[in-house]
């Protein structure tokens, strides 16, 4: 079962409106350690699924192998204000899938990029600009060779994002945020 003292704490928060978004949560099937842990995964997105819903806050979500749980709940994440994938690494079909039905997505790009993921490369380059999120997952997405992963890395991001775009860095941060703004629900 979820951490009880855990989830009412993050309940006080939304009560005194003093965050703006649950997460990140979701479900990591990576390996077999992960896979473990299914139910407990289960439970503790079923409370936070139900906070965003109650709250009516943005949901940030990690998903690793496990995009076919999270279709799963499309017809619960539809009534979600917006639904935020961390590290999106499903391909642009499935995103297109998912605002198809209706949820209200937004997919962040990261240094998987700069690694050369196929999918993050694509999404990138040719999904819906409106979409899309950048992001460094810091200190704990490295590239080869590197130790940590810094804050500063949005730039390089960024850069790679609008030079597969062709499209101006300045105008492509106008973009994101823009995205930003109407994902958190921020003025």
């Amino acid at each position: 079962a979820p951490n009880i003292d855990e989830l009412r704490f993050l309940e006080s928060l939304l009560e005194k409106n003093e965050i703006i978004a649950i997460g990140e949560c979701g479900f990591d099937l990576f390996d077999e350690n992960y896979k473990a842990t299914i139910e407990a995964q289960k439970n503790l997105w079923n409370a936070q699924l139900e906070l965003s819903l109650e709250y009516q806050k943005p949901l940030i979500i990690h998903c690793r192998k496990a995009l076919h749980l999270i279709f799963s709940y499309v017809k619960t994440l539809k009534k979600i204000k917006a639904v935020i994938f961390h590290g999106w690494q499903g391909s642009i079909g499935e995103a297109s899938s998912l605002l198809k039905k209706g949820v209200n997505a937004y997919f962040c790009i990261g240094k998987a990029l700069l690694r050369g993921q196929k999918s993050q490369i694509e999404m990138a380059r040719s999904f819906e600009a409106s979409r899309l999120l950048s992001e460094t997952d810091a200190p704990y997405m490295t590239l080869k060779g590197e130790s940590f992963s810094s804050l500063t890395d949005i730039i390089q991001v960024v850069d790679e994002i609008a030079h597969l775009r062709n499209i101006e860095k300045e105008n492509l941060k106008a973009i994101f945020l823009n995205n930003f703004r109407e994902s958190f629900g921020i003025d």
